[in-house]
């Protein structure tokens, strides 16, 4: 029994000898524990702030993509404008060339009246002169001087017939004169003829024409 009892008492000694080292295993193993949890903290934190960065690199990409949308919009805006105008700026030159040759179409209807009516009167024209080269003619075949004066000196009907005869002739031959001077300033038509190695103009060449004054002495009573 004896024994018994120094047994325990050396193994309550040597349990009371090993107990700073069970101490120490102890702390160190807190103090492990401890830096593991710390370390986890700190994971955990770098995760928090990984997270958080991401959540802000989130942002500052969706920000950045709805920056680029409204300029996008903003650009596809400015061209849908650009265009509008465009379409206005076409829709106002087309009017523009429809209103000129619209205009341009009514001139040269105008203008080919204008030719039409001129080209008449000049048939016209021409054909007075053919009629009154035929009386011209007729009437260069009456009495000449001196006979012409003693038969108007006789009878003053034959004067008067005489007078009147000039009168008309002259009148007509100035009105047509006149009409192909006005027709030729309208139409600016000039005739290039080689007379005498000089240019003439076709108002002239007509003037001879109707106003021509032969050789013969019997004519010069008209003038």
């Amino acid at each position: 029994m004896g024994n018994s009892m120094r047994m325990a008492d050396q193994g309550i000694n040597s349990e009371e000898d090993s107990d700073p080292e069970s101490e120490m295993e102890l702390e160190e193993e807190g103090e492990e524990n401890g830096d593991y949890a710390e370390t986890e903290e700190q994971e955990e934190g770098e995760d928090n702030d990984d997270g958080d960065d991401n959540e802000r690199v989130n942002e500052d990409e969706e920000e950045v993509e709805e920056a680029n949308v409204r300029d996008n919009d903003a650009q596809k805006d400015a061209e849908m404008e650009e265009l509008e105008k465009e379409c206005m700026n076409l829709r106002h030159e087309e009017q523009d060339i429809l209103k000129n040759l619209k205009r341009h179409k009514d001139e040269d209807v105008l203008k080919g009246q204008s030719v039409k009516n001129q080209k008449a009167l000049w048939d016209k024209s021409l054909e007075f002169r053919i009629l009154l080269q035929k009386v011209f003619s007729s009437s260069n075949k009456l009495p000449q001087e001196p006979v012409r004066s003693s038969f108007c000196d006789s009878d003053e009907t034959v004067q008067k017939a005489y007078s009147d005869l000039i009168t008309s002739s002259k009148q007509t031959l100035e009105s047509l004169a006149e009409l192909h001077e006005a027709l030729l300033e309208k139409t600016c038509l000039f005739v290039k003829l080689q007379m005498g190695q000089q240019l003439v103009t076709s108002s002239s060449i007509l003037v001879r024409l109707v106003i021509h004054k032969p050789a013969d002495p019997c004519y010069q009573f008209f003038f």
